[in-house]
């Protein structure tokens, strides 16, 4: 404001090597940044999807057609399940297919209605006081007012001869 002895508070990027650790408003909060407190992530999408399996996929799919900014974060193939299954002869609209190839179709649509697809592992979800999720990752944050979680699962091995 006009007369205050305030700083302004305007957004700076603060950077190692290259790499984007955040945005910060002050000046000062530089050395707090490269410390590793809270930054406000360079990653802001509308809906955050964790869990590349047929569940996520089809959430990119829908939230990319009603025009969210969506990101479906995996850190594996997307496809889950789908890419253990060698012929699906069950799923609506193919006589059969094999997993793996659903899986790509049902990737290439997601990515197809604007879907960002980004492979990496999600270290921690947290919440923020005015509500917004954080997301962790190895690869960056991610800031979204909602977060939809299909973490799927993995099959238990019974330890029987041909398995």
């Amino acid at each position: 404001a006009a007369g205050s002895s305030e700083p302004v508070k305007a957004w700076a990027t603060v950077s190692v090597m290259g790499r984007v650790l955040g945005l910060v408003r002050n000046e000062g909060d530089e050395k707090a940044a490269l410390r590793g407190a809270t930054t406000v992530p360079t990653h802001q999408f509308d809906i955050a999807i964790i869990g590349g399996g047929p569940a996520g996929l089809t959430a990119a799919l829908y939230a990319g057609r009603n025009l969210e900014r969506a990101v479906l974060l995996e850190g594996k193939a997307p496809g889950g399940q789908l890419l253990n299954t060698e012929l699906i002869e069950d799923y609506p609209g193919f006589l059969s297919i094999l997993g793996g190839e659903l899986a790509t179709v049902m990737e290439q649509q997601a990515a197809h209605f604007g879907t960002e697809l980004v492979r990496t592992e999600v270290r921690a979800i947290k919440v923020q006081a005015d509500g917004m999720k954080l997301i962790e990752t190895y690869d960056g944050d991610y800031l979204a007012p909602a977060v939809i979680v299909t973490a799927g699962g993995n099959p238990r091995k019974l330890g029987v001869p041909g398995e």
